[in-house]
């Protein structure tokens, strides 16, 4: 999980007794009041670097290893369900009930259904074959691609980030997750969910 530390920007300071309506402000100037996240490149670099190697062990191809990490992902929701929900509601104002429905059950669910479908999913697909290629057989196999780098919205903080994590997992690839900046306590659980739930190996 990347995190993106925050700066702040001087703003100029305004004279309170001027009597003129204020101009309209450029986008220049809007830009200088706005918080500015920097982000780290060797960081992500490195993070690409351990996932990449850690794909080329094959591991994420197994469908014993992708249940698994699909199972634990859930369960890290299920175990951090109330604190996410409070994080949620401290960062964008939403009651429990939204939480639950539009993000942590929205999630769970896609989870399950993963759980559910996922062998036939990798299942090799037999295609005609050309009657000149007979007697071949001919079929298609689903390959992951790698490292799938996730960047989470501020709305919608785990159905935007962990959503697609769940197809990512169930598609056999390694995963490089970017929390939203704007959902500071959400994105301090999401990276407990990966820390504690998750092989590091391959997600982070």
């Amino acid at each position: 999980v990347i995190e993106l530390t925050k700066k702040k920007m001087s703003i100029a300071a305004t004279n309170a007794t001027q009597e003129q309506p204020k101009p309209a402000q450029t986008a220049a100037e809007i830009s200088e009041e706005q918080p500015v996240f920097e982000d780290n490149a060797q960081l992500v670099d490195d993070a690409f670097k351990r996932l990449k190697a850690g794909f080329k062990t094959g591991k994420t191809r197994k469908y014993e290893y992708r249940i698994l990490q699909l199972k634990q992902l859930h369960k890290g929701l299920r175990t951090l369900s109330k604190e996410l929900s409070t994080a949620m509601s401290t960062d964008l104002g939403k009651n429990d009930f939204s939480n639950w429905l539009f993000e942590l059950r929205f999630v769970e669910r896609e989870i399950e259904h993963c759980l559910k479908h996922l062998r036939s999913w990798m299942e090799d697909e037999v295609v005609d074959t050309p009657l000149m290629l007979g007697p071949a057989r001919s079929y298609l196999q689903r390959e992951p691609l790698g490292v799938v780098a996730i960047l989470g919205s501020w709305n919608y903080p785990i159905s935007t980030a962990i959503g697609p994590m769940v197809s990512a997992i169930a598609a056999g690839n390694c995963v490089l997750m970017k929390p939203s900046e704007m959902a500071p306590n959400v994105a301090k659980l999401v990276k407990q969910i990966f820390t504690r739930f998750m092989d590091q190996s391959c997600f982070q």
